[in-house]
This record gives C-alpha cells, structure tokens and sequence, in this order.
C-alpha cells in the first residue's frame, strides 16, 4: 500500500538533459497557454446574455410580441391588463414575448420573476 506521499515516486524521470528540456518545456507551455485559454473562456462567458435567446413556442399557441419604447412602469401595466381575468380563461395560457434591444433593468429582471408571470412572459434583447 502506498501512501499520500508516495504517489508519484515510481513514476519515471527524465534521465537525460534533452529528456529534462522537453519536459521543462512542456510544463511552462502548459503553464503559459492554460491562464491565457481559461481568461478568453471567462471573457466569452460573461459577455454572453441570458436574454439572447430563442423563444420556442407550440405551433398552435397564442402569443403576443411587445416591442418598442419599453420601460418597466409600462411593462407591469401592460401585464396586469393583458392578464386580467375579465379577458377569458384562454389569456392565461398566452404567451408574452418582449423584445428590446438593450439587456432588462434590475426592476425589470425583479418583474419577469413574479410568480404570475412564470412560464408566460420572456424578455428577448434583440
């Protein structure tokens, strides 16, 4: 049985100097290339949206796209209107699309969580 501290002390080693400058070569290649390789992932990931997306829809579903000056007092009018029960059963299996050129305010973002909205209301930038 080895131990923690014996992991590795059977591995083979460079044994001549071509062999040790290859393997300090390859070992500051990985160490030079990998920080650089995993900043341009972080970048990527952090510069791609949520809200570009896609919205699909069932072929025979009802939806509504707004679009347009777009501000969150008008959103959560819009919605409580659209919504209301005085419209029929059927609105509420409607779907909201918005489509707004700039990424969702904080409110907005707080908006779009309500549990009413859930499932029926997507922001989109586009």
């Amino acid at each position: 049985m080895h131990s923690a501290s014996a992991i590795g002390q059977d591995d083979s080693i460079p044994r001549s100097t071509f062999t040790e400058i290859i393997s300090m070569a390859i070992v500051a290649l990985i160490a030079f290339a990998v920080p650089s390789r995993v900043t341009k992932l972080v970048d990527l990931a952090l510069k791609t949206s949520a809200y570009n997306k896609t919205v699909a829809l069932p072929a025979a579903s009802r939806h509504a796209v707004v679009c347009g000056y777009i501000d969150t007092e008008s959103i959560r009018q819009f919605l409580h209107e659209f919504f209301n029960a005085d419209h029929g059963p059927n609105i509420f299996t409607t779907t909201i699309v918005i489509l707004h050129s700039d990424e969702p305010s904080m409110e907005m973002k707080a908006l779009l969580q309500d549990p009413s909205y859930a499932n029926r209301v997507f922001y989109v930038k586009g």
